[in-house]
């Protein structure tokens, strides 16, 4: 339920939590999470997958320059996506983010629910295992620490159909509608 088990980070207490190490396939990756940003400095990272900078990375951290989320992926040099959600999301409020690659390295993004952005063949990550996998933080001390909250975290080998990323915001907007209205 969202904001009922949250993990909360406070990034002057350098906060966050590793995810133990897995490996990526090659039939597609989803990524699944609510998340609330608030007053989060500059590549602040939501998540991070990798094995140290630059190696091999995936990620979503805040991009400063409009308060939106960054995706990227790191292979040899950097492919990534800016402004994915077309608003500030540095503002407090929880929102459901999913993020899905599929084979072929096509990206769509959705915000609660709904498609925002879809890329055409921007790339696929090396289908490798990662050891070095953070909420909240990056591999490198370059990167500052999240400050909100992050609930709902999934990582699935596959890329989710719409009616799926639709049915998981759905049931933490209905689970947190009960509890907190």
């Amino acid at each position: 339920m969202v904001g009922s088990g949250a993990i909360s980070f406070t990034a002057a207490s350098l906060q966050y939590v590793q995810i133990p190490p897995f490996t990526t396939g090659s039939r597609g990756l989803t990524f699944a999470l609510w998340f609330k940003m608030s007053a989060s400095a500059s590549s602040a990272a939501v998540f991070w997958l990798g094995n140290g900078s630059p190696q091999d990375n995936i990620y979503v951290y805040l991009d400063g320059s409009n308060n939106d989320l960054f995706l990227g992926v790191y292979q040899g040099t950097e492919y990534s996506k800016t402004g994915v959600l077309g608003r500030n999301v540095n503002d407090g409020l929880w929102r459901h983010v999913a993020w899905t690659v599929d084979a072929t390295g096509n990206w769509a993004v959705y915000l609660n629910g709904a498609l925002t952005n879809y890329y055409s063949t921007v790339l696929y990550p090396s289908a490798i295992s990662r050891l070095y996998n953070y909420l909240g933080r990056g591999t490198s001390s370059s990167y500052p620490y999240f400050n909100g909250a992050i609930d709902e975290f999934y990582v699935f080998q596959f890329v989710a159909t719409v009616a799926q990323i639709q049915e998981l915001y759905q049931l933490g907007k209905m689970l947190y509608l009960l509890v907190f209205e």
